[in-house]
């Protein structure tokens, strides 16, 4: 072909090309990307998806189109990068959050180029379920300054975005990168007004809100936050941990919004530990991470190699962190709401579970979310690693490095599928442990060693040293425990097991946990074994009436001994007990059966009452109530449900509650009976008899008084 012919196709070629791009910028609306993701809002200090599911965004920043763009005209490097960032298949790093920061120029000048350069670096992450951050940052590489705040023009090109992606759920908005030298008085109007600007285009887009100082300190917002709703907050943790943890108030801003640390790297501002104490402090309370930054230059970088992908020690961990963090659930592909199940981020396996399986778990470096023992618990935000967990004996699979001198506790959960809980003839557990742990079946409490306190706290230390079988002074073998007693609490489909593993002291030169559950399953056709004839239950009452009522008749075992194995379940013959009506105590005039040897003989009293109930499945709620001087434990079918002015597991008979508590008539200071909503515990009732079973305990074996007066009622759905 001519030389003249070949400049004649390209000039061409070129023209068409700068066509296609301009007719491109004309639009408010990119081409069509990838599938849907879901719509994400804020509920409460979460972020959550259309379902109502938690989600955390963990990701990392990328190239800079705000000033890469000046010299290059390219984004060959992003369409290598995010796929690599975001991939899901060997090799990827599984980020769910791409941030992206722009420039108002272009976007304001609808810089046909640039514009499309953005849509297709969205597409890419939104290819493999990420979403995109679009942070305002210009910059001027001549003078090397950022604007001090937002002005007109960032406010102009977020909306212009806004309205760019307003039917794209993948993209999310940031008002700046790194606002500095401004105080939130001034930055406050100017960010209520961005909102505004892209919300009149977006009515469902999530903003995050920078802080002041480099956009480090978000705490303004809890006195005075932008007055706005979905809003997330957002700060770039440039700091050492120390200065984090001293001045940033993070912790505290989390329990009240959703909180996204949008920039922090390993480098000269900020140490290795640093980073990794801040990404444990950021799984421990939830909140959504992007570090910077995912390339070979501006650093502190997580790569060495921009076209091989190889990591810096401080791309490691965030490589690392990202690959054990759970995905993002997918949403329905219809216009219906997904079902709200609970995720399962760790794999959700058949019994046994064996040393070495995957669980999440949380550092005790604070108190846990509330229901944290439950089923339902969205666990998501933990780490997850293979047990044992801990540090110093050479029985950890998942090494606590940082535990020693830092946290005391460490919380654990595996969930686990049983299909046909009726098929359950044992159930054991066993641990091997240094100091101590409480463990829960479904959020019930079903074993424990060396620990006391319902729950104890997460500072709460072990009662004394424990080895574990591998420990380095006294190793001693792992504790066995028989739970068939509370194969009842199992479920069809997903069950949990939680536990909590507690230390001796902080300086503990170790640490273990490493638990196993094991079961047995009846053969095809087995009968289950009837329970032991016992004394008559209280026959079944009408649905949604008192099951138990003040002043009926109770079995009763003084405690000048331990009572018998098993005293609390429902096989126990109780028929060699005493039996009388309650209340059962002396010296307060509330007492229907008297107790006139106790003082001065015996400290405690142990009562049971069967009842009946027609069909567990009708009732919403329980309800005990009890009117006692001076403490008990209450146990519902063998487990414990209640307990108050006491500790032990379980108390032995000899054991002296605590402080003094005076029955509601009691001779001085007298307290109302305590109500305990037993709700949670309705799993453990079955069709036909239960039973309630209390042990009592005085102050001293010469107190002038003991009440036990207890009363169990229930509604139906």
């Amino acid at each position: 072909m001519p030389e003249s012919s070949r400049m004649a196709l390209t000039v061409l070629g070129v023209c068409v090309f700068a066509l296609v791009l301009a007719l491109a910028g004309l639009s408010h609306t990119p081409k069509a990307l990838a599938a849907p993701l879901s719509w994400l809002h804020v509920d409460g200090n979460r972020i959550v998806d259309e379902s109502g599911r938690a989600v955390v965004l963990r990701g990392a920043n990328v190239d800079n189109m705000n000033w890469e763009w000046a010299y290059s005209q390219s984004v060959s490097y992003e369409r290598r990068a995010i796929p690599k960032l975001t991939g899901k298949g060997p090799g990827g790093w599984r980020a769910t959050l791409v941030a992206l920061p722009f420039a108002s120029g272009p976007v304001n000048s609808r810089d046909t180029a640039y514009l499309s350069a953005l849509d297709e670096m969205v597409s890419l992450g939104k290819a493999n379920g990420a979403y995109t951050l679009l942070s305002y940052r210009s910059w001027d590489p001549d003078t090397d300054q950022h604007p001090r705040m937002p002005d007109q023009a960032a406010q102009d090109a977020l909306a212009a975005l806004a309205a760019r992606y307003a039917g794209e759920p993948a993209v999310l908005y940031a008002l700046q990168m790194e606002p500095h030298d401004v105080t939130w008085g001034e930055l406050k109007p100017r960010f209520t007004s961005m909102v505004d600007a892209i919300r009149a285009k977006n009515p469902r887009a999530l903003i995050a809100v920078p802080g002041t100082q480099w956009s480090r300190y978000i705490h303004y917002a809890l006195t005075n936050p932008v007055p706005r709703p979905n809003l997330i907050y957002k700060s770039n943790p440039w700091d050492y941990w120390e200065d984090i943890e001293s001045d940033y108030q993070l912790p505290e801003v989390a329990e009240r919004f959703p909180v996204l640390l949008g920039e922090f790297g390993a480098g000269s501002m900020m140490r290795l530990r640093d980073v990794r104490l801040l990404l444990d402090l950021a799984e421990e309370h939830g909140m959504s991470w992007a570090g910077w930054i995912f390339h070979t230059k501006m650093c502190p970088c997580m790569l060495t190699n921009a076209e091989t992908f190889d990591v810096t020690p401080y791309g490691a961990e965030v490589k690392a962190r990202l690959q054990a963090a759970a995905p993002i659930p997918t949403p329905s592909p219809t216009s219906t709401p997904a079902p709200t199940a609970t995720p399962v981020p760790v794999a959700v396996t058949n019994l046994p579970i064996r040393a070495g399986d995957l669980w999440r778990y949380r550092k005790g470096t604070s108190e846990p979310s509330a229901g944290w023992k439950g089923l339902a618990f969205d666990d998501s935000a933990w780490f997850s690693g293979p047990s044992g967990f801990g540090y110093g004996d050479g029985d950890d699979a998942t090494v606590l490095s940082d535990m020693s001198g830092r946290y005391t506790s460490t919380y654990i959960r595996k969930k686990f599928n049983v299909p046909d809980p009726a098929s359950v003839a044992s159930l054991t557990l066993t641990v091997d442990y240094d100091d101590g742990f409480v463990a829960y079946l479904n959020g019930v409490e079903v074993a424990r060693a060396n620990v006391s306190g319902t729950p104890p706290a997460y500072s709460g230390l072990a009662l004394s040293n424990h080895e574990a079988s591998r420990g380095d002074t006294s190793p001693q073998p792992a504790a066995v425990f028989d739970l068939t007693g509370y194969a009842g609490l199992l479920v069809r489909g997903v069950n949990v097991l939680v536990i909590q593993g507690h230390n001796r002291d902080l300086g503990s030169s170790d640490f273990s946990l490493i638990p196993s559950l094991t079961a047995t399953f009846k053969s095809a056709g087995t009968p289950t074994p009837a329970p032991a004839p016992t004394s008559t239950s209280t026959p079944a009452p009408a649905q949604g009436s008192v099951h138990i009522r003040e002043g009926e008749v109770w079995r009763y075992f003084k405690g000048t001994s331990g009572p018998p194995a098993a005293w609390n379940s429902l096989g126990l013959n109780d028929s060699g007990w005493s039996s009388g009506p309650s209340g059962l105590g002396y010296g307060d005039g509330d007492d229907a059966t008297v107790l006139s040897d106790m003082s001065g003989g015996y400290v405690s009293l142990y009562i049971r009452k069967k009842f009946n109930v027609t069909n567990p499945a009708v009732l919403g709620s329980l309800t005990l109530k009890v009117d006692y001087d001076d403490g008990f434990v209450a146990y519902l079918n063998g487990v414990e449900v209640a307990r108050a002015n006491i500790t032990g597991n379980p108390p032995a008979h000899t054991y002296r509650a605590p402080l003094e508590h005076e029955a509601s008539r009691g001779d001085t200071s007298p307290e109302p009976a305590e109500v305990f909503d037993l709700t949670p515990y309705l799993r453990l009732l079955r069709a036909g008899d239960n039973v309630l079973a209390i042990q009592g305990h005085n102050k001293n074996i010469t107190s002038s008084d003991f009440s036990l007066i207890p009363s169990l009622s229930s509604t139906v759905r």
